[in-house]
Order: C-alpha cells, then structure tokens, then sequence
C-alpha cells in the first residue's frame, strides 16, 4: 500500500509510509458442525524509519520545527468459531 504522504507534508501526528503485510490463517473442522478460523498478520513499513523534517508557522514572529524519523509495525492475530446450524460443512 504505497503512501499518499509526502515528505513536506509528513508530520508525528501521522507517520505514514509504505506499508507490507505477511498474512497466515488456517481453518479446522472440529465437527462436522464446528470449525475454528485463526489468522495471524504482521504489517511493517517498507522504509521502517520514515523522516519527519516539518515547519509549521504559527503567526509572524513563532513557528514550530520537528526534525526526527518514525518507525512503525502492526500484529493482529485473531480467531473465530463457525458453527452450521444445518450440520453442512462451510465451504
């Protein structure tokens, strides 16, 4: 997922960069009317240090400078029981 952020624009409220997900998930018939869904996925920024060089003015005679870099990553991990109420295993 390419960013729609640009460097001039970057501030620390909202480091955003490119971003790539590593996703697994299993699913496992327990019955023939219950089945257990896990999933696991990990998001990480492509360039994990993205810098942040902004100026903000705030009137004539003030401004705020931030010089830095952000790194970010994600992991979700979920789980889920399907239940068949007619007994017919999900497809």
């Amino acid at each position: 997922d390419q960013t729609p952020t640009i460097g001039s624009q970057r501030d620390v409220r909202l480091p955003d960069v490119n971003r790539w997900a590593l996703s697994i998930g299993s699913h496992i018939q327990a019955t023939t009317a219950l089945g257990i869904d896990v999933g696991y996925t990990y998001l990480f920024g492509a360039n994990n240090a993205s810098p942040i060089n902004k100026t903000q003015i705030l009137d004539t005679f003030n401004y705020v400078t931030v010089n830095g870099s952000a790194a970010n990553h994600a992991q979700l991990a979920g789980i889920q029981a399907v239940w068949a109420f007619d007994g017919v295993k999900p497809a």
